[in-house]
């Protein structure tokens, strides 16, 4: 590929005015980073968290009857829920990146819509700006930023839905389209871009669910039909189509930026050397015939 490019260019100067190499450098890009290649065409789950303690760490709250919050009960830094976390499905992802890692997780949540009952199942729209993050306790090796969010979630429409009594639940969201634009959840991470995904979906479960004023009681509605206070545990997993890919790193880009940049630099001298020979072969062109 890099034979054929320096063929190409050194046959055509032109091709090295900063325009052009504008583009090239983001062809490369793609070639190097693998971008180009063409995702499967289907939702897979790239990501995955437990809790590490198994505690109930998620606490729903009802605001008088007029709004209810849901939110990690610890605030004491580090704030969140530990949890194990794990990126899956995702190619040329670093080894120390690999396998589960050690996490926090905030979860802010709130609605003010109130809740619905259907036979026994209870259900409730979240329809606030929430955001979950999972962020790594250790900084990684790679990355972009502080090199420690594993995953943010926003999310502004999603549906909390539960057995009424039940002592387990499940709280999903999905969003279509870009993941820059108008998109009921996004995705950001210091490790993956999701530029290129068209759909995204989180999904989580709650167990051990248990009303804070009644242990022994589950799920319930109580005033202004929001729930009554209860805690719980929880599990999770992400999905996009296609799976986000790897960031690139600077320490891969900087061979490619030095190698675009010689060549830059070379036309520029070829081209001044050509026309500093059309300069002298006019001027002589232009001296009276020696007799």
């Amino acid at each position: 590929m890099f034979a054929r490019l320096l063929n190409r260019l050194s046959n055509r100067p032109a091709l090295l005015s900063w325009r052009v190499g504008a583009f090239w450098c983001a062809w490369l890009l793609l070639a190097v980073g693998g971008l180009a290649g063409r995702a499967p065409a289907q939702t897979t789950t790239f990501a995955q968290f437990l809790e590490s303690n198994g505690t109930n760490d998620f606490q729903y709250t009802n605001n008088g009857g007029t709004s209810a919050s849901f939110n990690t009960s610890n605030t004491t830094p580090p704030a969140g829920s530990a949890v194990d976390f794990k990126f899956q499905n995702i190619a040329g992802l670093p080894a120390d990146l690999s396998g589960f890692q050690s996490a926090h997780l905030v979860l802010s949540a709130s609605t003010t819509a109130a809740a619905t009952q259907s036979g026994s199942t209870d259900t409730q729209n979240f329809n606030q700006t929430c955001t979950l993050t999972i962020t790594r306790d250790t900084a990684a090796a790679e990355g972009n930023g502080s090199r420690t969010m594993l995953l943010q979630v926003t999310f502004t429409i999603s549906s909390f839905s539960g057995t009424d009594g039940g002592n387990s639940a499940t709280l999903s969201g999905s969003g279509s389209g870009s993941n820059t634009g108008v998109t009921n959840v996004k995705f950001s991470s210091d490790f993956l871009a999701f530029d290129v995904t068209t759909q995204r979906a989180l999904a989580l479960s709650f167990s051990s669910l248990n009303q804070v004023a009644n242990p022994a009681a589950g799920l319930a509605l109580g005033p202004g039909n929001f729930f009554t206070d209860f805690t719980a545990a929880a599990s999770g997993t992400f999905s996009s189509n296609p799976v986000p890919t790897v960031v690139p790193e600077a320490a891969t880009l900087l061979p490619v930026g030095l190698f675009l940049a010689a060549f830059a630099t070379a036309g520029r001298w070829q081209q001044q050397r050509r026309r500093r020979r059309r300069q002298r072969q006019r001027c002589t062109a232009q001296l009276p015939l020696a007799l």
